[in-house]
């Protein structure tokens, strides 16, 4: 990988029998939530389920939608403390998406919401289902990057990322298997 790029990937960060494992108790027990967001004029539901944790009384804002930290699962806050030590930043939420299938997406954007202040970093971790994840540059050159995360991979989205990328995770269809992506933030 070029090194001159704004992200870094830890293949394998989690290995397979732990991801296997946290993929099964995520689809069993966590709070899955068909979640709604406002776009072009009226709402809409979100292409995929999802959930919050952060730290009690923290507030994440996007598309409309507000979410509120209340605490954590204690599998996710263990997670939390892991990667802050490997990558040495802190974080105090999660935002969690499922991607049931194939058809499930996520479109381009940007993680630059206000309360994550300048320079956000975001760590996300892949359980689940292979599936294509998309960078591309904001202003020429308008470069496309390819990334196929697998379960256990780990990607770090350093600054300036969210400034000079948009990232996406397409539609899918032949992919069948479900697919969690833990985004990890540290709010301000």
């Amino acid at each position: 990988m070029d090194k001159s790029h704004p992200w870094k990937l830890y293949s394998s960060w989690m290995p397979p029998e732990e991801s296997e494992a946290l993929l099964s108790q995520a689809l069993d027990h966590w709070p899955w939530e068909q979640g709604k967001v406002h776009l072009f004029g009226s709402w809409h539901d979100e292409p995929r389920w999802s959930f919050f944790q952060a730290d009690p009384g923290l507030m994440y804002r996007y598309a409309g939608r507000t979410l509120v930290g209340s605490g954590w699962l204690p599998e996710l806050h263990d997670l939390r403390k892991r990667i802050e030590h490997d990558l040495g930043i802190p974080f105090n939420s999660v935002l969690v998406n499922g991607y049931r299938h194939g058809a499930d997406y996520m479109g381009y954007h940007r993680d630059n919401e206000v309360e994550l202040g300048q320079n956000p970093q975001v760590a996300s971790l892949s359980l689940g289902a292979t599936r294509d994840f998309l960078l591309r540059r904001i202003a020429p050159p308008k470069d496309r990057h390819v990334l196929s995360l697998q379960s256990g991979d780990l990607l770090w989205m350093k600054p300036p990322c969210q400034d000079v990328f948009e990232h996406a995770l397409p539609k899918r269809i032949r992919v069948q298997g479900f697919r969690i992506n833990l985004t990890f933030r540290l709010i301000h």
